[in-house]
């Protein structure tokens, strides 16, 4: 019995010595790739945090927390953009709720893709990898941008309707 015991000793310090000599191995590969594509990593960065700033600018440029009676005294409530509020007959709703509710959901977002793309960043290792990350992140500047953009139109046009 104390034989066993023993020799599951050795092979939990074998696995623990392993897989830290696995991961300073990747750690070396990682730094490496980095110095060969050190543009390609900060122009990825920069696109990334541009997509957060044009989501960011969507949200607090015209998204509103709007509300609309319906029938059985019943509430309804969307997020929407003050024109689409007033074509659709939406009443505004009050601005602690509009700011604290919307932000906090987008914030949990924010976070969460934030530490998706960094995880990712810091463990990429190969050319493929960076093809899949700037693949990611193009479609993401072009679903958040157009975001913004639709949203930049709003206002704007809302702003030419006073």
């Amino acid at each position: 019995m104390i034989h066993l015991f023993k020799l599951l000793e050795e092979r939990k310090f074998l696995w623990k010595k392993y897989s830290h000599l696995i991961f300073e191995e990747k750690r070396k590969l990682h730094n490496q790739f980095v110095k060969v594509y050190k543009k390609y990593c900060i122009a990825a960065d920069t696109l990334f945090i541009l997509a957060l700033l044009m989501n960011f600018g969507a949200l607090f440029l015209t998204n509103i927390m709007v509300a609309r009676e319906i029938p059985q005294n019943q509430l309804e409530l969307r997020e929407a953009n003050p024109v689409q509020a007033r074509i659709n007959n939406f009443k505004m709703a009050p601005i602690t709720f509009i700011f604290g509710m919307i932000t906090f959901v987008w914030l949990f977002g924010w976070v969460i893709l934030t530490l998706i793309y960094g995880y990712h960043r810091l463990n990429l290792m190969d050319v493929s990898g960076l093809y899949m990350m700037y693949g990611i992140i193009v479609f993401l500047v072009i679903v958040l941008g157009l975001d913004f953009l639709n949203n930049l139109g709003y206002f704007i046009g809302w702003s030419l309707a006073k």
